[in-house]
């Protein structure tokens, strides 16, 4: 598990465990099979995305995003309290949307955020690799393609907008990054590949309610 920082917080990256693969494999292919669309819910300009609420439902795999969560706060912990709008004790988080995105050449995400308090990305599969990128586009100013990136869009300290590049392709695949819901962020065209990029994601959103049958992600003591 690796730990960045921005300048007012930060995100986690790690690699999906190797028994939670099959599991996420086999809520795509049903998703896919069910076509139910999520298009109206997300900013994506890409024609597949689907609802993968039943993958909330598998305890694997919310004892996962639950310990990646809780080391998030832990390891930037006073920024992501105050983020939460609302206080009461023994407040606690819980996973409350998943979806699929199956991104074709062309296909891109404008930038944007998320509802909730955190949200996630896991890159099940990338058809391209950046050199290849690179010899169909001229690099960036600062020598790197920005074909296929992923960017995060902060202020620095000046008050000036900072992209903090993310530069996915095949080597990322199974790889996830959890970080704020309202961070604003962005994802890249490709066109070296006709493959799929396919990636999943998911919010994670204050559960106030006790009678909820949820699992409880962190808990919050004000």
């Amino acid at each position: 598990m690796k730990y960045e920082t921005f300048p007012s917080g930060g995100y986690i990256i790690d690699d999906v465990p190797e028994e939670l693969r099959p599991i996420i494999l086999k809520s795509i292919l049903l998703a896919r099979q069910r076509n139910d669309s999520f298009n109206k819910r997300l900013a994506g300009h890409l024609k597949s995305q689907y609802n993968l609420q039943d993958l909330i439902a598998n305890p694997k795999f919310d004892g996962y995003i639950s310990e990646l969560v809780s080391n998030l706060i832990q390891n930037w912990d006073t920024p992501y309290r105050i983020s939460v709008e609302s206080f009461s004790k023994n407040i606690s988080l819980s996973l409350s949307q998943l979806w699929v995105n199956f991104q074709k050449k062309g296909e891109f995400n404008p930038v944007h955020t998320h509802s909730g308090v955190f949200t996630f990305v896991i890159w099940v599969q990338v058809p391209y690799l950046i050199e290849n990128e690179e010899k169909l586009y001229v690099t960036s100013f600062d020598g790197k393609s920005q074909s296929g990136s992923f960017h995060f869009h902060t202020i620095n300290c000046m008050g000036n907008q900072e992209t903090v590049r993310l530069p996915v392709d095949k080597k990322w695949e199974w790889k996830i990054v959890v970080f704020p819901a309202r961070l604003p962020h962005s994802v890249n065209p490709f066109f070296s590949s006709d493959g799929e990029r396919i990636s999943v994601s998911g919010n994670i959103q204050i559960n106030n309610d006790p009678s909820a049958k949820i699992t409880k992600v962190y808990e919050i003591d004000v």
